[in-house]
């Protein structure tokens, strides 16, 4: 991309014209901008869109039935080295989202016991329950304007815990998230702390830590209604998380700064840093410069450690026994934010994308993928309890695909998309831009995603690469995927994890051992790719990114995908083709009986495009009109499956297939431009097709406007 204004001295006023010369490297080529590659997408194309190909009530096919209920089956979860398995030894393969806030209080039981089927119908097995304590969801877990927990959102909340577990969906506690303290709280300086949010000052303020601590005990000390058994007790209770998105190594250390008008918070960080100053003979104000990397954040990643191991120890002794992580890497933390959460049993992140995140090109920029990668710590757990690419990015249909398949080549054990849901449950109106259970170019995805997150279709890297900063590097740099090539670049292509180097001022840093036949970067600024090329090729053979064409490839034996824009190509699979109308979109074959695609005799075929919400209606969503091409050892038909396919109980032998052509080896299918749906099964054909009508429950037929 090329801009340019070019100024010398004074501009008189007028019109003048330039040009620029450009002179291409060998096999360069020049491409229209990613904004007019969309040649559908203005109002007067919109006509042809479809309402409703993602019920608010019901799913396609149930994911979670191939899966063992209830959660805790295996027992719970435990740490084992740098992975997450269960007590009796049986791997964890977490694929999660998050229910938050009036989704949690603000839907009755038999809607919870509904979505909770609904969840696990679409692959998930984790949920995180989120923004619970938040001021701004009313009800939530407190009394208005008391510290004291309110009866009907610990009912609410026992219920969710009830109705997921018996899908066999496990749940992840958040301790504190949102919260906002009060002048009844008793917190000293309380004056200082901005609209009572505790965050940053949680790690100076003595009240602060005891208020948490006490919410921690209410919380998971008592016994749920609904299973008999306190959550602390529960094994269907995967995972605490003692407060989110907080830390004072990069967000808020600077609240507390001298001179930031907060004299008491001023004193406390100063008292809390002395330890430290004393003992490695720094002066105080040095480690005061809470902005500047070196010593200061040393020192402010010792004093979140300590505090840290003081929140773990209390909830171990209050009879905690999953593990914990203490906040998340987020926003735009340096690698220096990682090493503090050492302290917990794994390392957990926070990473959203933007558009157009699969035409990035790793050698200049990282993509989101990257920025979640950087808590892959060496000899720790990594989870990604918040992903997503949101509204209002037209591509992020391929985001579900390409978080399942990197996360299972780097071996990360728990993602979790932010969020399934954050509204009340019911027929579309307003749609936040986080409920993404109802966003069609989502949720379209995400039975293929499950699969390859939970049955391991998508194999885990060959070759270990450990990136090793020296001490004065990770401490003395704000270094991040943006401005360090190693931290971007391998992502895609190997198993990258961060080994924290030993400094002798911190007590806690011991580095883990490294692991046999590993390769050691100790250069940040390495490029890990080729400098030839526009693509990067997983070390398995199964997974590939060309940033050029911006898609993405996955080929592996039970699945095969393709991504991104690919509406102006035939684009190959690993057992076929598949050419699609919309220019950018996403499309997988997946083996649901567990046989190699070629052999199956049940395939998911998962089909989504751009889709947008409508002021108070639901989502529409772009046709996905196309062929695709399949050998199999089966002759086989394609039958459509609508959105509440697998709750309704239908009937798919009354369904109207569709018979495919020849070509070659090739049985060639095509998607129906009459039949409005994301989701198709092929199975062996019938002898006899039954000349029926598609029921009344089919896709493309819409339902009466006053249940919408």
């Amino acid at each position: 991309r090329i801009r340019a204004i070019l100024l010398n001295d004074d501009m008189p006023a007028g019109t003048r014209t330039a040009e620029i010369h450009v002179r291409l490297p060998k096999g360069g080529e020049i491409r229209r901008p990613t904004i007019t590659r969309y040649r559908r997408g203005t109002a007067t194309d919109k006509r042809n869109w479809r309402a409703n190909t993602v019920a608010w009530d019901g799913w396609p096919i149930d994911i979670g039935a191939m899966f063992e209920r209830p959660a805790g089956t295996h027992g719970r979860l435990r740490v084992d080295a740098d992975a997450l398995v269960f007590d009796d030894g049986t791997p964890a393969r977490l694929w999660g989202t998050t229910i938050a806030a009036s989704t949690l209080f603000g839907t009755d039981k038999d809607a919870i016991a509904r979505e909770a089927r609904r969840i696990a119908a679409f692959g998930y097995n984790l949920v995180r329950l989120h923004h619970h304590d938040s001021a701004w969801v009313d009800p939530n877990v407190f009394e208005r304007g008391s510290s004291n927990l309110q009866d009907a959102s610990l009912d609410a909340l026992d219920w969710w815990i009830h109705c997921l577990k018996e899908q066999g969906v496990y749940v992840w506690i958040d301790l504190h998230v949102g919260r906002t303290f009060g002048p009844g709280d008793a917190i000293g300086g309380f004056a200082e702390i901005e609209g009572g949010d505790g965050r940053g000052f949680s790690y100076v303020n003595a009240r602060i830590e005891r208020l948490m601590g006490r919410f921690a005990e209410q919380y998971l000390g008592r016994r749920n209604r609904y299973t008999g058994r306190k959550l602390l007790d529960d094994p269907a209770i995967a995972a605490v998380l003692v407060t989110n998105e907080n830390d004072v190594t990069h967000h808020f250390g600077q609240n507390m700064l001298p001179g930031s008008g907060r004299p008491v918070h001023e004193a406390l960080l100063r008292e809390a840093l002395l330890p430290f100053s004393r003992t490695n003979s720094i002066p105080i104000e040095r480690l005061l410069r809470t902005w500047e990397p070196g010593p200061a954040k040393l020192a402010l990643a010792d004093l979140e450690h300590a505090w840290g191991q003081r929140q773990i120890d209390a909830l171990r002794a209050l009879g905690v026994r999953v593990p914990i992580a203490l906040t998340s890497v987020w926003g735009d933390d340096p690698l220096y934010c990682v090493p503090s959460l050492l302290v917990g049993d794994m390392v957990d992140v926070h990473s959203y994308g933007g558009p157009d995140f699969l035409g990035q090109n790793p050698h200049l920029s990282a993509n989101f993928v990257a920025w979640a990668n950087m808590g892959n710590v060496l000899g720790r757990p990594h989870t990604l309890s918040e992903w997503n690419v949101p509204i209002p990015a037209r591509d992020r249909a391929s985001a579900p695909l390409y978080v399942a398949a990197i996360g299972a080549l780097q071996g990360w054990d728990a993602p979790m998309l932010y969020a399934h849901s954050q509204d009340p449950l019911q027929p579309p109106g307003w749609i936040s831009q986080f409920s993404s259970g109802l966003d069609p170019a989502i949720a379209a995805m995400l039975p293929a995603a499950a699969m390859i997150a939970r049955r391991g279709d998508v194999a885990g890297a060959r070759e270990t690469i450990v990136l090793r900063p020296s001490s004065e590097v990770l401490w003395g740099q704000a270094r991040t995927p943006a401005n360090a090539a190693a931290l971007r670049t391998g992502v895609e292509r190997s198993r990258v994890v961060v080994a924290i180097p030993d400094d002798a001022r911190l007590a806690w840093d011991r580095p883990s051992e490294l692991p046999r036949g590993a390769t050691v970067v100790a250069d940040l600024d390495r490029d890990l790719l080729p400098d030839t090329g526009t693509s990067v090729h997983s070390d398995t053979g199964e997974l590939t990114r060309d940033w050029a064409l911006g898609r993405f490839s996955i080929d592996t034996p039970r699945s095969d995908a393709v991504m991104g824009w690919i509406g102006t190509d035939r684009c190959e699979l690993g057992d076929g083709w598949v050419e699609l109308a919309a220019p950018t979109a996403a499309f997988a074959l997946t083996s649901l009986d567990g046989a190699p695609l070629d052999e199956s005799e049940r395939i998911l075929v998962s089909a989504a495009g751009q889709a947008e919400p409508q002021p108070g209606g639901p989502f529409l969503s772009e046709p996905t009109n196309g062929r695709f091409a399949i050998r199999s050892t089966h002759a086989l038909e394609l039958v459509p499956l609508s959105a509440t396919a697998g709750s309704t109980g239908v009937d798919l032998d009354n369904r109207v297939p569709t018979r495919p052509t020849r070509e070659g080896d090739h049985q060639v299918f095509t998607l129906p431009s009459s039949v409005a749906t994301h989701w198709w099964i092929l199975r062996p054909a019938r002898e006899v097709t039954p000349a029926v009508p598609i029921p009344a429950d089919a896709p493309g037929t819409q339902r009466p406007s006053s249940t919408r």
